[in-house]
Order: C-alpha cells, then sequence, then structure tokens
C-alpha cells in the first residue's frame, strides 16, 4: 500500500463523506428545534450525533462555523445534567476559543454540581478574567440558583 492509497482508503472511511449535506444540516436543524422546545436531553443526542455526522468523532479539530452549536450542546447537556458529558463539551469549546469565558463557567457549574468544588472555584474564577457575562452577574458560583430546567 504506498501513500496515496493511505489517504484514498483514509477518505473513504471518513464520516463526513457517508452523510449528504442534507441530512446533516437536517440533523441539525432537529437538534435546534429540541433546544428551542427546550427538550434539552434530545437537544444533546441530536447535537452529538450532528457532530458525529460532520465527522468530529474522527476528526478533533473544530470549525469556527460550528462554534454556537458547541455553546448550544453545551447547555444541553448541562440542563439535562448530563455533568461529564459537559465538561468534555466545555474543553472542546475552549481549545477552540480559549479567549472566551462561557465555557469555563459551565465547566465550573458542572464540576459543583459533581462536586468538585475547589477545582469548579478555579474554572469560575478563570471564566470571571476572561469577562464571561455569567460570572459577571454572580461573585460566587454558590450564588447560582438554576430555575425552569432540570437542574
Amino acid at each position: 500500500m504506498g501513500l496515496f492509497d493511505f489517504f484514498k482508503n483514509e477518505s473513504q472511511q471518513n464520516p463526513k463523506s457517508a452523510n449528504s449535506a442534507t441530512e446533516v444540516m437536517g440533523k441539525c436543524m432537529a437538534a435546534v428545534k429540541a433546544y428551542q422546545n427546550r427538550d434539552f436531553n434530545m437537544a444533546a443526542t441530536l447535537f452529538e450525533e450532528y457532530f458525529e455526522m460532520k465527522g468530529y468523532g474522527r476528526f478533533p479539530e473544530l470549525d469556527m462555523d460550528d462554534y454556537r452549536m458547541y455553546i448550544n450542546l453545551m447547555l444541553s447537556q448541562f440542563y439535562s445534567q448530563k455533568y461529564s458529558d459537559c465538561i468534555k463539551t466545555c474543553e472542546k469549546i475552549a481549545s477552540l476559543e480559549p479567549r472566551r469565558g462561557d465555557s469555563y463557567a459551565f465547566k465550573a457549574l458542572s464540576l459543583f454540581k459533581l462536586g468538585k468544588e475547589a477545582d469548579a472555584d478555579f474554572y469560575w474564577d478563570r471564566a470571571k478574567s476572561l469577562e464571561s457575562e455569567l460570572p459577571s452577574h454572580f461573585e460566587n458560583i454558590r450564588d447560582v440558583k438554576m430555575q425552569g430546567f432540570n437542574n
């Protein structure tokens, strides 16, 4: 097998090529609709499927066009109490946009919900240092009360 055969085989296995653009966008729209309807459990599942269809399961590099979708996935996971999954998504978002604090704030909230208060305080302070909106309203992570969702 030569070098070009390797790349040819790799591209044939690429999940991005297995799905049409229409299928991928349909999954995205279904995820957004579930999110808007506050069905966060379903939204989290659909957003995960959307990113898998785009190939991010095998290829971890992120696309800035998907930044908002990752934020929606993060929120869906948090509101459906999938805190460990939310933390992983926060880490992906931070790798895409390390200077934005939203991912650090929700990583802190997820860690806090999992009882890891020292780690939560660290990421809350990181979010505050990046002037994230949520920590600007709450000095201390213990002051944050989520109402109206699954938390």
